[in-house]
């Protein structure tokens, strides 16, 4: 099914949903970037901007939930110097304030509230140790980190208003293929006002380390694998549980 027919010989380097019949669409320009809000169907252009930079890049997109803000990383190797990061608005696609640098490879989450940018980098400690600093711009509170094994994976999402929740999930060193001998999954929950830790629980082992959390910061959901059907010959089952963030850390 075609949806749109866009004019126009420029290549297309990035397509992102906004809303159910909206494309936000990355094109090829001279001196940058062509932005176009289309409407599918028919495949009417709603709004158009231009980014200045490079030409034949693409871009990492994500938006508020009410889709009125775009955040739009640019993609480059480690080789090729500073990504750019742009706060759009999601009518019109004019940018909003002023242009990030970040380094390639860091994580850049946008605020549900479409002012503020969380950014990541991962920092070399020791040949054990690794420190994950985040920043949250703009403001004015101090970057923070979170220093643990090299191996531990750190990913970091927004929680509420002016909460960050880490989540740490290490390396497992056992063969076993049992989710009940795999390391449990801890998360922090940070305010970023001072980059303290507020309050910390760990996922159960048997539950998956993907940790969504809820447009309050309320609540995180994963998903717990039935041990018993397991190790049994029947189908294993799937249960999508919650975990209460701001309340404790006692499943549900």
């Amino acid at each position: 099914e075609v949806i749109a027919a866009l004019p126009g010989p420029s290549i297309v380097r990035t397509l992102h949903w906004l809303g159910e019949n909206r494309l936000v669409i990355a094109r090829d320009a001279r001196g940058g970037m062509l932005l176009q809000l289309v409407e599918v169907p028919p495949g009417e252009v709603l709004a158009e901007a231009f980014l200045p930079g490079r030409s034949e890049q693409r871009f990492t997109m994500s938006h508020t939930p009410d889709g009125r803000t775009l955040c739009a990383v640019e993609q480059r190797a480690q080789f090729e110097g500073p990504c750019a990061v742009w706060r759009i608005d999601g009518e019109t696609l004019a940018p909003r304030g002023a242009v990030l640098s970040v380094e390639p490879g860091r994580t850049v989450r946008l605020h549900p509230d479409g002012h503020r940018i969380l950014y990541t980098e991962e920092v070399f400690r020791s040949y054990a140790r690794t420190a994950w600093v985040a920043r949250v711009v703009p403001s004015e509170a101090p970057a923070w980190e979170v220093t643990q094994p090299v191996d531990d994976d750190v990913t970091f999402v927004w929680s509420g208003r002016d909460h960050v929740l880490a989540r740490v999930a290490p390396l497992s060193r056992r063969r076993s293929p049992l989710p009940r001998d795999t390391p449990r999954v801890a998360w922090y929950e940070i305010d970023v006002a001072c980059g303290v830790a507020r309050r910390s629980g760990k996922i159960p082992r048997g539950q998956s380390a993907l940790i969504p959390v809820s447009p309050t910061g309320a609540r995180i959901a994963v998903v717990q694998l039935d041990l018993g059907a397991q190790e049994s010959e029947t189908e294993p089952s799937l249960n999508v549980v919650s975990h209460p963030v701001l309340q404790g850390g006692a499943p549900e």
